[in-house]
């Protein structure tokens, strides 16, 4: 695959709630989704329509209550087109010395022996699943495919890439295990990664700890009390990483921005 193609790269503003999440249903981290609470519009996780009743109870809750989870069911087109991508992504890794890529483990003997990790039969083509059973890379249940964790990676990786191509989005992951396959790829946009960052830190400036100790509960009320609020800061956060002052003073935009980040931070810390 043409590593130039993997990426769109678009022109303006990147919207916060442009966002196929990947490769889960729901992060494993409760820490970026409660700091998704505080500065994003909304993501996109992955779940075909007949699976968004397996998710956990906080999950449905959060989905339910705000407008922050707003799930893609894939179709037909989009798992034939990830399922062919991930087939000669696979067999490339495999003929390559690609075990630094993934935590220098034998990337052929993880393919072969783990099966930690489904992928619905909801996603994929009946061709990814004669491949990945006939190379000893899954095994078939009722539910869809059991392979490797990094193998399911790379499924997700190009199931969320061709639904990002169809619908102008970028894509976003909280999972950190494999970001030497990610960079080395360039699955994620470097801007939007700076941009996730630059509000995680600057949210983490006033929170360093008390993040993890605040109940869902009074974050989801917090969010739906405060949504404008966030859209803007949101916004603000775009400006300051891509330097867009669109025509104010450098005093200008120090100055709207540092009233829209005190008046968050300070709701924030407040509750």
């Amino acid at each position: 695959m043409d590593k130039g193609t993997i990426i769109k790269i678009y022109c303006g503003v990147i919207k916060m709630k442009d966002l196929i999440y990947f490769p889960s249903f729901e992060p494993a981290n409760e820490k970026w989704l409660k700091f998704a609470l505080l500065y994003m519009d909304e993501f996109q996780p992955i779940i075909p329509y007949n699976r968004q009743d397996d998710i956990s109870p906080l999950y449905k809750q959060i989905k339910d209550s705000t407008n922050l989870i707003k799930p893609y069911s894939p179709d037909y087109q989009d798992g034939v087109n990830a399922s062919k991508k991930s087939i000669n992504k696979i067999e490339e890794l495999l003929k390559t010395n690609s075990n630094h890529l993934f935590n220098y483990k034998n990337l052929q003997r993880t393919m072969n022996d783990d099966r930690n990790y489904l992928i619905y039969s909801d996603k994929f083509s009946n061709d990814f699943e004669y491949f990945c059973t006939n190379n000893n890379l899954g095994i078939k249940n009722d539910d869809g495919l059991l392979v490797s964790e990094e193998l399911g990676f790379i499924f997700m990786q190009h199931l969320a890439q061709e639904i990002s191509y169809k619908t102008n989005s970028f894509i976003i992951t909280d999972n950190q295990k494999f970001n030497n396959y990610t960079n080395f790829e360039r699955i994620e946009t470097p801007s939007l990664k700076k941009k996730v960052k630059l509000a995680e830190n600057i949210i983490d400036l006033k929170l360093p700890q008390n993040i993890n100790k605040i109940e869902f509960d009074k974050l989801i009320k917090f969010r739906n009390e405060n949504i404008k609020l966030i859209k803007i800061f949101s916004e603000h956060i775009q400006k300051i990483q891509q330097h867009e002052i669109n025509g104010k003073t450098s005093y200008g935009f120090i100055k709207d921005y540092n009233e829209i980040y005190s008046e968050l931070i300070s709701k924030i810390a407040f509750f």
